[in-house]
């Protein structure tokens, strides 16, 4: 992110006790996206983030340089990598054992424990028009009295025309560990500039910087 504050106006600020003047890179200065270019999907698209991969190699490997990934973090208003980027494997194993370690019996391991107590308990609602297989399905929280009173069921309407639906509803639960890799996974769908209108998005941060607004 070098080239990144490189751009950053310069400002004079006294630092010293002797009244001596120092020039510094003012960061106070901020560039956000519009509200409308970040719902405008001509000049973005979502993208997966794979394991492993970190801001750098995704901007060297869709726009040719690592220092552009200041624009993928920007345009998702990721400010915390540690807590807005999806982890790897290894590094969500070591996560979860330090959060539910000390929930764990004497012998057990943080990550055992995880996966062996439910953390919530939840509805689906499905609807497949076996002749297209179009299918809507809806998910709904519910409590545990809910959940054991509930039975999984599948019933098949006949519509107009003879149109086969079927209506599904099942039911399920997440243990913690399901429930910490669902936050993890939540964080790999992100906005990417295309690559060419990224030009047009640095020509708008430098005019920014330059003018210090």
């Amino acid at each position: 992110m070098a080239k990144y504050f490189k751009k950053f106006p310069k400002t004079v600020y006294k630092l010293k006790e002797d009244n001596s003047l120092d020039t510094i890179t003012n960061l106070t200065v901020s560039f956000s996206f519009d509200n409308q270019l970040k719902e405008n999907n001509i000049l973005y698209y979502l993208y997966d983030i794979k394991e492993g991969e970190t801001p750098e190699i995704i901007a060297h490997k869709y726009y040719g340089d690592v220092e552009k990934h200041w624009i993928i973090l920007k345009l998702n208003d990721i400010i915390d990598i540690k807590s807005q980027w999806p982890l790897d494997y290894r590094s969500l194993n070591l996560s979860i054992e330090q959060k539910y370690k000390n929930n764990a019996s004497p012998g057990q391991t943080g990550i055992v424990w995880s996966q062996q107590n439910i953390h919530s308990y939840y509805k689906i609602v499905r609807g497949t028009f076996l002749d297209s297989e179009e299918m809507n399905e809806n998910e709904y929280d519910i409590d545990q009295a809910t959940y054991n009173s509930l039975s999984n069921s599948e019933t098949i309407y006949t519509l107009a025309n003879n149109v086969k639906y079927k209506l599904e509803v099942i039911k399920k639960y997440r243990t913690y560990y399901d429930y910490e890799n669902s936050l993890n996974e939540k964080k790999r769908k992100i906005k990417m500039i295309k690559p060419n209108n990224v030009a047009i998005i640095e020509k708008e941060f430098e005019g920014i910087m330059i003018n210090g607004r």
